[in-house]
């Protein structure tokens, strides 16, 4: 009896000698922080005999689990030598998201007689809140989009995934600045609340501005005459979406101060810093009218006053909405910075204003403000928005959302005090860049 437990332990100890891992390791992340831009792959032998290991990474065209794959090799590589760890160099991948890792490993440095095989299917990028989209490409400029949705055109259609708090309308077209592909024209075709992990293509936080207004008049001539006596343009702030340095602050404005409706400077504001700091908006206007709407423009004031327009306007920031039919809605993504209105440290309302015509029927709902402070992005006293007391040994740390949105950015001296910027944060998720890694954190 003994003999034979020995045996076994003996056989267990052999079966826990030959277990194999692949990993990946030193990954590096795109500025959304979601998506991998490289990495390397390690792969743990823990059989001395093998004395070759080969290794394959594909790109992976998969639409669906079922289709038939088309394999494209990105990586390959033999190792002809004993190890129990190989490293592979660093490996640069595009912007498809779905690889296929295979690993063969050999007893012998000719190919006969594989010790043991491992997959791996790797995904560029964490999609949690992408949204999946079918999208037909309409051209690179207005003229072309217009031009060949009127004819119907039936181009070749992408399968994207998209990272936007905002649903994109089906058979609309939309201008986008997609990574990987460009500034093009799209007509959706399709659209999916939960992304697809085998779509080819994923990126985050694209430009987004439309849909632009398209009347197709197949009698030839000029456009039918448009109704616009009667139009309501409406922007709500539950509809407005603010990325700012503040770490706490909600994106979406309904919930930073619930039924705040002027009066005292409210406590829960955005931040924007002297030092040249980003706020990222993205919102959706929509004509909620009987007829079509008359194009007009939108225009961004930094004012001291809720929902006042004596403010400073933004620098060529003014946006041109086009007529929206009844039932219609656009998206605009700005981007602002301290510099767009020339402002010292301070208190202000961010006022997004749509300007429409006297006939639109309603124009209470055409502007909301967001409630900004605008500090100096290096100080020295104890409320300062940046710790900068060396400047020369200082690093900046930036805060993401597990989706990859950018919710913080922080100038520490050293890691404790990057550490006390990671226990100010809320319960979840984040991803953490520093100036040396990227990491992630949950609280």
């Amino acid at each position: 009896m003994k003999k034979l437990l020995f045996i076994l332990l003996l056989f267990g100890i052999s079966l826990n000698n030959y277990s194999q891992e692949i990993q990946i390791i030193d990954e590096v992340f795109e500025s959304n922080e979601v998506c991998k831009k490289s990495f390397k792959i390690r792969i743990k032998n823990n059989d001395g005999r093998v004395q070759r290991v080969d290794i394959i990474v594909t790109r992976n065209k998969l639409e669906t689990a079922g289709d038939n794959p088309t394999l494209i090799p990105i990586y390959q590589h033999s190792f002809r030598h004993r190890a129990s760890i190989y490293d592979t160099p660093v490996i640069n991948v595009s912007d498809f998201n779905y690889y296929d890792i295979k690993v063969v490993a050999y007893r012998k440095r000719i190919s006969s007689g594989a010790s043991w095989r491992k997959d791996l299917k790797l995904f560029r990028c964490n999609l949690d809140g992408f949204k999946k989209y079918l999208l037909e490409p309409r051209g690179e400029t207005e003229e072309s989009a217009i031009s060949n949705q009127c004819k119907n055109s039936n181009p070749l259609v992408e399968n994207i995934n998209l990272l936007s708090p905002v649903q994109l309308k089906v058979e609309r077209v939309y201008r986008m600045n997609i990574r990987g592909i460009g500034t093009y024209y799209w007509n959706v075709k399709s659209a999916s609340s939960i992304a697809n992990q085998f779509s080819p293509y994923a990126t985050g936080s694209p430009e987004v501005f439309g849909p632009i207004s398209i009347t197709c008049n197949d009698n030839g001539g000029g456009p039918d005459p448009v109704d616009t006596s009667d139009y309501n343009l409406q922007l709500l702030d539950s509809d407005v979406f603010v990325y700012s340095s503040c770490v706490t602050c909600p994106s979406q404005l309904n919930i930073l101060n619930p039924n705040f409706a002027g009066g005292t400077f409210p406590i829960n504001k955005h931040l924007m810093t002297t030092e040249g700091n980003t706020v990222q908006t993205q919102f959706l206007i929509k004509n909620v009218g009987r007829t079509a709407s008359k194009p007009t423009k939108i225009n961004f004031y930094l004012s001291d006053n809720y929902n006042s327009l004596f403010g400073i306007k933004a620098n060529n920031k003014t946006i041109n909405l086009p007529s929206l039919k009844s039932g219609d809605e656009f998206i605009v993504n700005p981007i602002f910075t301290i510099s767009d209105f020339g402002r010292q440290p301070g208190k202000y309302y961010l006022v997004i204003d749509v300007e429409p015509e006297s006939n639109d029927s309603n124009n209470s709902n055409n502007f909301v403000s967001i409630p900004m402070e605008v500090k100096s992005g290096i100080g020295r006293g104890k409320n300062s928005f940046f710790l900068n007391e060396s400047p020369l040994n200082s690093y900046i740390v930036r805060v993401y959302t597990f989706s990859g949105l950018l919710k913080s950015t922080h100038l520490v001296r050293n890691r404790i005090e990057e550490k006390k910027v990671i226990s100010k944060l809320p319960k979840g998720l984040f991803i953490i860049k520093n100036d040396k890694e990227t990491y992630k954190i949950t609280n």
